[in-house]
């Protein structure tokens, strides 16, 4: 028979963002002109933290099925 246990647990994270901070990227690229450096790293920046919030989506999905 399967036993059952409660824990607490805290969670540190080393992601850099959120959505919130996505969104904001994402307004500031559109104001932005194409083509500059500015540009680039803006939208370097918003490829990075969709990765990071993917990765954390998908470690959290593990979690729920362990």
């Amino acid at each position: 028979m399967a036993k059952e246990y409660e824990i607490d647990l805290n969670v540190n994270s080393n992601i850099g963002g959120s959505i919130s901070e996505l969104k904001k990227l994402k307004r500031q690229l559109k104001d932005t002109e194409v083509g500059t450096e500015a540009f680039k790293n803006l939208y370097n920046q918003i490829d990075d933290l969709e990765d990071k919030i993917k990765s954390a989506k998908n470690t959290s999905s593990d979690w729920v099925d362990s």
